[in-house]
């Protein structure tokens, strides 16, 4: 969001000189990237407001399809807290899980849409299988996360819960 992903970039271009791969960088931001496809469609179902509704699918598919996922960082994620934090838990969870099983990207590719998962590809097999793995972890678990700091209750769920107090 601030642009420090450049800083990472000089890390990224030694990691695969110097071994012709990276287990670092290029799996992390896949990860994160897709966690914003996984925070806009988490928004999608949490929320009841037709205008953020109709901004949260259109992030969506930006997102997944194109690999734009600057609207749905700064029109959803900046604009709601708990989806940023529903998006950041997401990104979290996909690449500890790319780091435990040690996936590496073979190639540098942009990093946003659901085609930078070719990245992984290279090395053996598990390597693609645990890295497209890694990418959904980080949508399902952005979605549900999103979902569950944002969702906004029921008019019934709020008259039962007024009773019980």
């Amino acid at each position: 969001m601030t642009g420090m992903h450049a800083v990472m970039i000089s890390q990224m271009v030694v990691l695969f000189a110097e071994n012709g791969y990276d287990p670092v960088v290029c799996p992390g931001a896949i990860c994160a990237s897709l966690s914003v496809t996984g925070m806009c469609l988490g928004m999608f179902f949490a929320t009841r407001n037709k205008e953020v509704k109709s901004t949260s699918l259109s992030c969506t598919i930006a997102a997944f399809l194109g690999g734009v996922t600057e609207p749905g960082l700064y029109g959803i994620g900046s604009r709601f807290g708990k989806a940023f934090a529903g998006m950041a838990i997401g990104g979290f969870a996909g690449g500890l899980y790319a780091g435990i099983m040690g996936v590496k990207a073979y190639n540098m590719v942009a990093v946003a849409s659901f085609l930078c998962l070719t990245g992984f590809i290279g090395g053996n097999t598990a390597n693609i299988v645990n890295g497209i793995i890694a990418g959904a972890i980080s949508i399902v678990v952005a979605a549900v996360a999103t979902f569950l700091l944002c969702r906004e209750k029921s008019s019934a769920t709020e008259a039962s819960e007024a009773k019980g107090k």
